[in-house]
């Protein structure tokens, strides 16, 4: 409070004044004559005038309650150690820094600005304690680097607000200097060695909020975007299909867009919103498929070489408890609408013959399979039961693979005894059982986060110095698991306020601190104990 402040102690001085005047004239006055009207032989000696005598024991006791009101306003003196003091930097290199200002990011562009308010001070080799968040603690580097340094800080889509708060609460409890924080983030702290830099610009950008699969015939895309530019219009690309033209919503608000998805699905799908903008990294959305193993269950007799690929599969996919479970069928199965998801074995050694081309419809089940390869011979096949089914394969206009959604079915109707010592007979058997337990799948990604030295990024690049794995966008891989890194678009408000590092001149010229209030403490004690001795005794 201002009120508190030392100044205000000069007013007591004229009371000081008014207490010396009044002791003065505490002494008792008598009236004489102006001229002496007789003089006698007695009156030799002069009447010597008495001066005032200042009773030290009542300015001890002023003195010693001066010092005690001194001290109750707590003063200190600071003094000059430019050289050698260092100053902390914390810079923010999260998502919301990493837009584009000026050619570079917001981070290395108020960092810039931070080298340059340093220099004015006039120390170059100013020692500075630079701390970059998300970082692994802190650096001592001279002034003269900090410029170059700032072009290289790497950029990150983590959101930093908690990281940035507890950086700076844990430098002001272990440091007594002044603390510079770059970042736009709105900071829960107080305190006199505190300085913030910010930037007022507001990222121009559209981002992708969210997106997710919806299982059908077809599969579904569902992105939400949100939109805080002037851009009205914009395009979607998911995977190698054409461009899908979109209306962006309107700033500041979202908006859900649904796209058709072609068979087979990938097992990483990546969105990206155009045109790019001032903060790429939430125009770019990855999903990865993450499958989960179903139970296979045998129904009726079943050729041998398909329970051997029941086992191998079971084997290399454990299924958890709670699994999607699906059945393989050779019992009565066209009365077996009641069992679902299910393959349905219906060819055998039964049925009549078919050759020609193969006809193959793009599908889950019929990738990686070179299918003229396979049919090189005659086929005994099965006629198909009904409609309603998808044909997946098929030769001389006979049916062989068929498929069927909601629940999902796959009919199988040749003969597979010629081709069970074949790798083409594997992969479709795999294929069979990684598209029927799909419909337990989930299309999952994470935000950013530190992911561990054992991951690595294998889309879209290699990882930039500096930036460790999870702490940008992109599919990570490790032991085979693939995880998608995402950043949420979202609608920034206004950044916190720029204080224009207004304290760093104060604290160029202060390189120390001597609180002076245990001294004056000690000397009204001192004061108190002289005016004791200086008393006067009775009678005195």
């Amino acid at each position: 409070m201002i009120f508190l402040a030392p100044a205000w102690l000069g007013l007591l001085l004229p009371w000081a004044l008014l207490a010396l005047w009044l002791l003065r004239r505490s002494k008792r006055s008598a009236p004489v004559p102006f001229v002496a009207l007789w003089r006698t032989e007695h009156d030799a000696a002069p009447v010597i005038r008495r001066r005032f005598e200042f009773p030290l024991h009542l300015i001890l006791i002023l003195l010693a309650l001066g010092s005690i009101i001194l001290a109750a306003a707590k003063p200190g003196i600071r003094w000059s150690t430019v050289v050698g003091q260092p100053v902390w930097l914390i810079v923010d290199t999260g998502l919301g820094m990493s837009a584009a200002q000026d050619q570079t990011t917001i981070a290395s562009s108020l960092v810039q600005e931070v080298a340059k308010k340093l220099r004015a001070t006039g120390n170059l080799q100013q020692p500075v304690n630079l701390v970059i968040v998300p970082g692994q603690g802190a650096q001592r580097i001279n002034l003269n680097d900090l410029a170059g340094l700032a072009e290289q800080l790497p950029s990150t889509a983590i959101d930093t607000q908690q990281m940035v708060e507890s950086t700076v609460r844990q430098v002001l409890e272990q440091a007594d200097a002044p603390v510079i924080v770059v970042s736009n983030h709105k900071l829960g702290v107080n305190d006199d060695r505190l300085m913030q830099q910010s930037s007022s610009h507001l990222s121009d950008n559209a981002g992708i909020v969210a997106a997710s699969v919806a299982d059908g015939a077809p599969a579904q895309l569902m992105v939400r975007v949100v939109n805080q530019s002037g851009q009205t219009a914009g395009r979607l690309l998911i995977n190698h299909q054409p461009p899908v033209d979109i209306t962006l919503p309107p700033p500041g608000q979202m908006r859900n867009y649904f796209v058709d998805l072609p068979e087979p699905l990938p097992v990483v799908m990546q969105i990206k919103l155009e045109p790019d903008d001032e903060l790429t990294m939430d125009n770019q959305w990855w999903l990865v498929q993450q499958q989960r193993a179903p139970r296979i269950e045998i129904d009726g007799q079943v050729p041998s070489f398909v329970k051997r690929m029941v086992q191998v599969y079971q084997a290399q996919h454990p299924a958890e408890a709670q699994a999607l479970q699906i059945w393989v069928s050779a019992a009565n199965w066209q009365s077996a609408a009641s069992i679902a998801p299910m393959v349905i074995l219906a060819g055998g050694s039964s049925g009549h013959q078919v050759e020609g081309a193969v006809e193959v419809r793009p599908h889950a089940l019929s990738s990686d399979i070179d299918w003229e390869k396979v049919f090189h011979q005659p086929v005994t096949v099965t006629q198909l039961p009904d409609d309603g089914w998808s044909v997946v394969l098929q030769r001389s206009g006979q049916a062989l693979l068929a498929t069927k959604e909601n629940p999902r079915r796959v009919w199988i109707g040749f003969d597979q005894s010629f081709m069970a010592d074949q790798p083409a007979f594997v992969i479709l058997w795999a294929n069979i059982f990684d598209w029927l337990g799909g419909e337990g799948d989930d299309w999952k990604s994470e935000e950013p986060h530190d992911l561990g030295q054992s991951w690595q990024r294998i889309t879209p690049a290699v990882l930039p110095a500096g930036v460790e794995p999870g702490w940008v966008t992109g599919v990570y891989q490790q032991d085979g698991q693939l995880l998608a890194i995402n950043a949420r678009g979202r609608i920034w408000g206004e950044p916190a306020p720029s204080d224009g590092l207004g304290h760093l001149d104060r604290w160029a010229q202060s390189g120390g601190y001597w609180a002076l209030q245990p001294m004056l403490a000690l000397l009204a004690l001192a004061l108190v104990l002289l005016a004791t001795g200086c008393w006067p005794r009775a009678g005195e």
